[in-house]
């Protein structure tokens, strides 16, 4: 089983926000994580809480050349950052390929939220 190259983890980031999260490019989340440098999905599944709770973005400069204020990215999305690092750590991410990567859809991350291994709750434990 071959490693993500650079190219491919890459592409799977564009796929996991695009296909998964269901977020444009231009949405708050896309853009707080282009402004810290988070580049491919490897740079994802590293945030920690902290970064992911601080995750802010600058919308475009407006017309009167004005610096825009920070604003924090939605609770929601932040929250889908947390899920999915949280799903990429129990399929052990360093061992799935680009290919198993692209075959997550946002079902497969819906099915996964709503479960008991990502509320923490083992209803046979």
């Amino acid at each position: 089983m071959t490693r993500l190259t650079r190219n491919a983890a890459t592409q799977v980031f564009v796929t996991v926000m695009t296909d998964v999260f269901g977020v444009e490019t231009n949405s708050p989340l896309s853009l707080a994580l282009v402004q810290v440098g988070v580049q491919d999905i490897l740079d994802l599944t590293s945030l920690n809480f902290a970064e992911i709770e601080s995750l802010t973005y600058r919308p475009a400069p407006t017309d009167d050349n004005t610096t825009p204020v920070a604003i924090a990215v939605p609770i929601g999305q932040r929250n889908r950052v947390r899920q999915f690092g949280s799903i990429a750590s129990l399929s052990g991410q360093m061992r799935l390929t680009t290919d198993q990567w692209n075959e997550l859809t946002q079902e497969d991350f819906d099915s996964f939220r709503t479960s008991c291994s990502a509320i923490g709750y083992n209803p046979v434990a």
